[in-house]
């Protein structure tokens, strides 16, 4: 068997810049008003027609109170390389920020939570699913400019951090409930099956952030913890676990077969099939990237 192993320093490949807050106003932030610093935490990393990699994920201004450590979770970053292959820009700071997308203004009929995007390409055009909750998409023919579509699906108020893998013409949506892990299956990615669940937990604490792949004739999946039961809880805890199965919508008895170092972590593959991982917000505030290889367990 075969296991997923970080293999490089990590590099803060995007580093948030200063930005004027568009609004809503909440407790904490003021529309109109230029904040330093901003913090990202899902996310997602993928290459567009442009032949430039783009990222997007979960953003809000920083706040030094615990209390609001997720207040105004309600739009997403963007940012882009130039064009090129990844392996160009494994490097500090090689992604640029663009303008933020999908604010609650953009998306009126909407809750204000934009969570955790999820992309795909199918027909010429990319597909982001987002949480919380209500299972909502918006599609893009350029990666920049965005048009909300409304729902797909509604689950339990805990459900979030969606994650998209396609094989066999069939697309796996694998998300967080609660303690447990489910997926749901499309053909179109509009008509999505019941969902079923894949993991359950084994210790304390929630899963978050899941990822769902494939190497060789195994499937992978990757969960990030969080655990308010915990004396001093990290709301951007690193301890990510791997469990191998072979049967992708059954991980309940899988073996955990690795512990990585990142915070709602993503697998990339380059065009030259290499691996990496993204870590937000660990070790560095913003999204970190170092590479990863396969090694005999």
């Amino acid at each position: 068997m075969k296991i997923p192993k970080i293999c490089t320093d990590y590099i803060r490949a995007y580093i948030p810049r200063s930005d004027i807050y568009a609004g809503p106003n909440s407790e904490t932030f003021t529309t109109g008003v230029l904040y330093e610093n901003w913090v990202p935490n899902d996310h997602i990393i993928v290459k567009g027609n442009d032949n430039c990699w783009h990222a997007y994920g979960i953003t809000h201004p920083s706040t030094i109170n615990m209390k609001h450590i997720h207040e105004a979770e309600w739009q997403s970053f963007h940012a882009s390389t130039k064009e090129g292959n990844f392996r160009d820009f494994f490097k500090e700071d090689s992604f640029e920020d663009k303008p933020k997308i999908l604010y609650p203004q953009d998306r009126p009929n909407e809750d204000k939570n934009q969570h955790s995007p999820a992309i795909v390409k199918k027909d010429g055009l990319y597909y982001m699913f987002y949480g919380p909750k209500t299972m909502r998409y918006a599609i893009s023919k350029d990666m920049y400019n965005w048009q909300p579509k409304g729902a797909v699906f509604e689950d339990v108020g805990s459900s979030r951090d969606p994650h998209i893998f396609y094989e066999d013409r069939v697309y796996y949506m694998t998300y967080c409930v609660d303690d447990y892990i489910v997926t749901r299956t499309s053909k179109d990615l509009i008509n999505w099956s019941d969902r079923t669940v894949i993991f359950r937990m084994r210790r304390s604490g929630s899963a978050e952030s899941p990822v769902l792949l494939k190497y060789e004739d195994l499937y992978y999946l990757i969960w990030c913890l969080w655990d308010e039961n915990e004396e001093d809880p990290d709301p951007y805890d690193p301890r990510s676990y791997v469990y191998a199965s072979k049967n992708i919508m059954d991980f309940n008895e899988a073996e955990l077969v690795a512990q990585l170092y990142a915070h709602c972590p993503e697998i990339l593959i380059d065009e030259f099939g290499n691996y990496y991982i993204s870590s937000a917000h660990k070790p560095y505030r913003g999204i970190n990237i170092a590479k990863l290889e396969w090694v005999e367990k």
